[in-house]
């Protein structure tokens, strides 16, 4: 039986052909990554540490998070100062033959349901297990390539399936 990472490669693999991303196109947005993660940990965007950055530390396997959510009211009447605004979200299932693309769809849910367009965002973050997950978003999205995974992304940093 095939590995869970044998069989996303495959899927991935065919992105690549049915968006047209060649392997040197794939190679060149890494490099990318690399640089952009190796940039922001110079100038410690990415560790609120002396010495431990990501370009000396070991590649990330796995990850986790936390989000603390209120109430608008709430956080005014606890003098909470709020680091974000959560506008719209979205979830976009697709074959898993084409995982790798789901991103771009569930943007477009998001874009749509804010009443937003592609343009008044400033950064994006796309999970990329690979190059082409990445490579195929800003394609189907026509994002501006600088304004995608500015801090390196996960092609980087590392994925926790990848």
């Amino acid at each position: 039986m095939p590995m869970a990472t044998d069989i996303w490669a495959e899927c991935a693999e065919g992105t690549a052909i049915k968006f047209d991303i060649s392997r040197q196109e794939q190679d060149n947005y890494a490099i990318q990554r690399y640089k952009k993660t190796i940039a922001a940990s110079e100038v410690n965007m990415l560790l609120n540490l002396k010495t431990i950055t990501a370009a000396n530390a070991g590649v990330l396997t796995d990850g986790a998070a936390a989000c603390v959510l209120t109430s608008g009211s709430y956080a005014d009447a606890n003098d909470l100062k709020p680091l974000a605004r959560i506008l719209a979200f979205a979830d976009a299932a697709l074959e898993p033959v084409d995982f790798s693309i789901s991103p771009s769809y569930a943007v477009r849910k998001i874009l749509s349901n804010a009443n937003l367009d592609k343009d008044d965002i400033a950064l994006w973050e796309i999970n990329e297990p690979s190059s082409v997950v990445g490579l195929a978003n800003i394609k189907i999205l026509n994002l501006d390539p600088e304004k995608v995974n500015i801090h390196g992304g996960s092609v980087a940093l590392g994925h926790p399936l990848a």
